[in-house]
């Protein structure tokens, strides 16, 4: 049985993360350029993806990992909702939810706020590596 150290399991998890990066990122930019049906966009939900997760493992150091997880989809589901019920016109006509929503992530996953992403999952990772010693032990939670 192979026994590693938590710190040792981050810089695996760590490892993982830039491995499925690295991989997915190109293949969903060559899939969309060739056509085959993937949009361009699809690649944009990678880096939110990668924050919201390094979001749900630090919150899982602190109320436990199932916990965390239930409250980071919970919160990004009520932020989402939230912006887009403020998006909808203010002059009585309704438009579509949908419509609504859709400008919304794509607000939220175009260039501008890909950087934004890219600099909270850097800080994020900082903060997951400072806080690994509290992934000792996860059996209380």
């Amino acid at each position: 049985m192979i026994r590693s150290t938590p710190a040792g399991g981050l810089r695996l998890l760590m490892l993982r993360t830039g491995v499925v990066l690295a991989l997915c990122l190109p293949l969903l930019l060559v899939a969309a350029m060739a056509g085959v049906g993937v949009s361009p966009w699809a690649a944009a939900w990678l880096v939110p993806s990668l924050a919201l997760t390094l979001v749900t493992l630090i919150l899982g150091s602190y109320i436990g990992c199932t916990l965390g997880a239930v409250v980071t989809s919970g919160t990004w589901l009520l932020v989402i909702a939230a912006i887009a019920r403020l998006s909808l016109r203010q002059d009585g006509k309704i438009s579509s939810y949908g419509t609504v929503l859709l400008n919304v992530l794509k607000n939220l996953l175009d260039g501008g706020s890909q950087f934004v992403w890219g600099v909270a999952s850097g800080v994020l990772g900082a903060l997951l590596v400072v806080r690994r010693h509290s992934f000792n032990d996860l059996r209380s939670r």
